[in-house]
């Protein structure tokens, strides 16, 4: 049944043997499959009776970990395990990840990294973890150090797929499917990864057709149900985006899909339903500077809440001062504010960070605004050369051109310029994909 992707019958099978008739290999099986299916107080019980019984199944006390099981608690189960430092530290960091901390989790999976360099494992959790901070640089270089280690390897590849994508790295995701398709065409990541190839290339039926079959294989793998959504609001299905991404946030809770949400919801103007999204979101990691942000996202659709909004993008700087949607969100505040030497401060030590392109383009945008055409040009000219498909550089290239025209001509009225170049503030860069707060 489990090899056939039956898991209701094959959980009916297991449920059925006496607790007292189940050996840990048995009752292994059950704990993956109720975890796999949602109940997760179950399978806690079941990965607690494994442990007790064989203290080295270290999937079941890294499970528990996972599931919100105090490490102090997995420890008085089998105390055999305290004994082990590294072990120590590894299972506080899937607790960390678990309680959706990505800081304490980075920096925990990080020193493990240290002492355990060839282990993937250990480098996919931590560029994760660097994902869900906005590391991306970071975990796109972590991601291929896991598949140098191990060729073979295809757990979590589609989302190294999707962070290719996001880095406009064609060519090396284009690899990356063909090998994953070598490697294993039964396992939902490799498909994962193709349709992620097809919305990169614009084609979001096609890469739907491949998030399809990705589900026909696993139908409880959440990054397929992420993408999925991502690609039916690309398609203007909103409604059923929101459906996507609820099921995938059902399997397993993830900012992506909380984000995902949030854009849906605001794209068919449900606002309420999109704010109380966001502080779920902000209740499940409120140690997530990317969650705070989200939240402020949210209530910039809500009436009369432009205090709350600043709050919002002020408790996510103050969380991290280098939260990209959060520093973009407070430049556009900065921005109708006419503050623009603030928003240049801003976004200045971004630029060590990732995304370079997209950053120098803002910064153009602000240059702009502040009638620094020479600046402007600079960064928008510097954005092309990292990106020479970056719609918002290319945009702003012409607007500013158009601008030295005009004041060439005479007509420098304020207004006008002002208006040019804040029009523009809110393209998409990436084609609709992203959170409308991440620009």
């Amino acid at each position: 049944y489990v090899a056939l992707n039956e898991s209701r019958n094959a959980l009916a099978c297991l449920m059925g043997i006496p607790s007292s008739a189940r050996n840990a290999s048995a009752t292994l099986l059950l704990a993956r499959l109720l975890e796999a299916s949602g109940n997760h107080r179950a399978a806690a019980s079941a990965h607690k009776e494994v442990l007790r019984g064989t203290p080295i199944v270290l999937e079941s006390a890294i499970a528990l970990a996972q599931l919100g099981t105090p490490v102090r608690e997995i420890f008085a189960i089998q105390p055999l395990l305290a004994h082990l430092p590294w072990l120590v530290q590894l299972l506080h960091a899937h607790s960390a990840e678990g309680l959706h901390d990505a800081t304490r989790a980075h920096e925990a999976f990080g020193a493990l990294g240290a002492h355990f360099e060839g282990s993937t494992h250990v480098l996919l959790h931590t560029a994760r973890a660097a994902l869900f901070r906005g590391h991306d640089d970071e975990a796109l270089a972590l991601f291929q150090r896991a598949r140098d280690a191990d060729g073979n390897l295809v757990d979590g590849m589609d989302v190294f797929a999707r962070g290719l994508a996001k880095a406009d790295r064609g060519a090396e995701l284009g690899r990356l499917c063909r090998e994953l398709l070598f490697i294993d065409r039964r396992r939902p990541e490799p498909w994962g990864a193709v349709a992620t190839y097809w919305t990169m290339r614009g084609e979001h039926a096609r890469a739907l057709e491949h998030c399809e079959r990705a589900l026909s294989i696993d139908e409880r793998h959440p990054f397929a149900h992420q993408l999925k959504g991502s690609l039916l609001a690309s398609l203007a299905r909103p409604e059923q985006a929101v459906y996507a991404y609820r099921k995938a946030n059902a399997i397993r809770a993830d900012l992506d899909s909380f984000i995902g949400l949030v854009n849906a919801y605001l794209h068919i103007e449900k606002c309420r339903e999109a704010l109380s999204v966001a502080r779920e979101a902000v209740q499940l990691m409120p140690n997530s500077a990317r969650a705070h942000a989200l939240l402020g996202s949210a209530l910039c659709a809500q009436p009369n809440a432009q205090d709350k909004t600043k709050r919002a993008f002020a408790k996510a700087l103050a969380l991290d001062p280098q939260c990209e949607e959060a520093v973009m969100a407070a430049v556009n505040l900065n921005a109708a504010e006419r503050n623009y030497q603030g928003a240049i401060e801003l976004l200045q030590p971004l630029l060590r960070k990732q995304r370079r392109d997209a950053i120098h383009s803002k910064l153009g945008d602000m240059h702009a605004l502040k009638h620094d055409f020479t600046q402007a040009l600079a960064h928008y000219h510097h954005a092309l050369a990292l990106n020479a498909s970056l719609k918002s550089a290319t945009d702003g290239l012409e607007r500013v051109e158009g601008m030295i025209r005009a004041v060439q001509q005479g007509d420098e009225r304020d207004d006008a310029l002002h208006d040019a170049v804040a029009n523009g503030l809110h393209d998409d860069e990436s084609g609709g994909t992203s959170p409308p707060f991440y620009h």
